[in-house]
């Protein structure tokens, strides 16, 4: 085969296949169908390969309370309402920073540059500049839209509101790596402290995590109770059947990999 065939080849097998390009997914309804845990999905024997030196890993995210599912890159977002069988790919915008899902299946896309997309389910979208998106993530929390940074000190932010109005926090202890919002108003944060504990020579004697708590009116930190620190949900990825999913658009059932589209690489 000729070489530039075969690196045409190869590059196509290397991204995962979704349908035809659709008209965008904003201003039309979606409703959302779940499928059979039991059968969901296509076995495939290993993970599928869609990294490369030039193309980008998948990120993925879902709903917890519906079945709605979610995958990225930098340049392209591909949405599922009906639980992995079939994804429609949304047109293209700016940059995509990060996204996440909410409990309902609204969709929240942050942008390079902090604007901030809201897609509703009834095809509605919202959009938010942002003065404080920019090197932000974002994470879905029952009601709640949490805004981390990848810094320290880092002012993590948290919205009811899908982002119009923000509750800001101070914090310093360490890496900022997991956030729950009780019902009761405790926030409670997880500090990862490998970052300032670790050098080229090794790590320090640990603990290297540790949980802290406050109110939501924004008080004090203060090491967090065990009983609020087991209400850290933890970074595990998983859709509404409880089901963990990485960031290759597979779920992972026990040992097995199951592809989310149809037509992708096994």
């Amino acid at each position: 085969m000729h070489l530039s065939r075969l690196l045409a080849l190869t590059a196509a097998l290397s991204v995962p296949a979704f349908a035809a390009p659709a008209p965008s997914p904003a201003g039309t309804p979606h409703p959302i169908t779940c499928g059979d845990p039991k059968t969901i999905g296509t076995v495939i024997p290993t993970r599928p390969t869609t990294a490369t030196p030039h193309t980008e890993a998948w990120q993925v995210a879902a709903a917890h309370g519906v079945c709605v599912i979610i995958g990225w890159t930098s340049d392209q977002l591909v949405a599922s309402w009906d639980d992995g069988a079939t994804f429609t790919p949304f047109a293209a915008g700016d940059k995509i920073q990060s996204a996440a899902v909410g409990d309902a299946g609204t969709i929240y896309v942050l942008r390079v540059g902090g604007m901030l997309d809201v897609f509703h389910t009834d095809g509605t979208v919202a959009h938010r500049d942002l003065t404080n998106g920019a090197l932000g993530r974002l994470h879905v929390r029952g009601r709640w839209l949490w805004l981390s940074h990848d810094v320290v000190p880092d002012t993590p932010a948290i919205s009811d509101d899908e982002g119009t109005t923000w509750r800001n926090f101070d914090w310093t202890e360490g890496d900022l790596v997991d956030l729950a919002v009780l019902d009761d108003g405790t926030v409670v944060g997880l500090a990862d402290y490998h970052s300032v504990m670790c050098d080229h020579f090794g790590c320090g004697d640990g603990p290297f995590t540790a949980a802290f708590e406050t109110a939501i009116e924004g008080q004090a930190w203060h090491r967090a109770t065990k009983r609020h620190a087991q209400a850290l949900p933890g970074n595990a990825i998983r859709d509404h059947h409880g089901f963990e999913l990485d960031r290759f658009l597979v779920r992972v059932i026990g040992s097995t990999r199951r592809a989310l589209y149809s037509t992708g690489p096994s």
